[in-house]
């Protein structure tokens, strides 16, 4: 089911991982009337600490779960800047993008920030794991606008239910297409409508065959 809430720069997990203090220097200022920034983000494996029978999830401990949360949130506030839309790799479920937006505003306050009051959008595809592509995008209003940053937002997959002529359907995570209206700084309006696409390689059991190799 999809789950919403009332240039792309690459990042993974794995930049942030090792420590709780961000190296890596924020992105350059876009200007701040006419710019829309969009970031990718690939958590890689970001599990809550409940099992979910349907999938082969990992079940973290509290501690760890927070660390991960603190992590992601650090990522997304001082490594991207805070980008308008975040699309994500790597999310177990909604519950999980509910607290990390929740971290990510509380620690804006604590920087005494902005908060990005980030909402959310995740499609629950057929990876073995549960894990999941989703979207963040930013309803705190545009500078000067007295609009949210983004409205009307909708979130689709693109081929959820595609099939191939091998075994298993094609997308184990399906496209998410947003559309979206942003609001600028100067007060005029701009459609956005973007696709996040994650291909897998093929699947254990599909052997090696050269018709196979790189389709999925």
């Amino acid at each position: 089911p999809l789950l919403t809430a009332p240039g792309m720069t690459p990042r993974s997990a794995d930049d942030d991982r090792d420590s709780a203090t961000s190296t890596t220097p924020p992105l350059p200022p876009l200007p701040a009337d006419r710019a829309l920034s969009i970031a990718y983000y690939d958590l890689e494996r970001m599990f809550d600490i409940q099992d979910d029978p349907r999938y082969a999830d990992e079940v973290i401990t509290v501690a760890a779960y927070e660390r991960n949360l603190r992590k992601a949130a650090l990522g997304i506030r001082r490594s991207l800047g805070a980008p308008d839309v975040v699309a994500l790799g790597g999310v177990e479920n909604a519950q999980v993008l509910q607290n990390l937006s929740m971290r990510i505003d509380a620690d804006a306050d604590e920087a005494h920030e902005p908060r990005p009051q980030y909402q959310f959008a995740l499609f629950e595809g057929r990876d073995p794991r549960g894990l999941n592509l989703a979207y963040l995008y930013k309803t705190a209003s545009a500078q000067g606008s007295g609009f949210p940053r983004l409205s009307d937002v909708r979130v689709q997959p693109i081929g959820a239910d595609a099939t191939w002529e091998g075994p298993g359907p094609l997308y184990l995570r399906a496209p998410l297409a947003p559309d979206a209206t942003v609001h600028l700084g100067d007060g005029s309006v701009a459609p956005l409508r973007a696709v996040l696409v994650r291909m897998d390689g093929p699947a254990a059991g599909e052997g090696p065959s050269p018709e196979l190799h790189g389709v999925r």
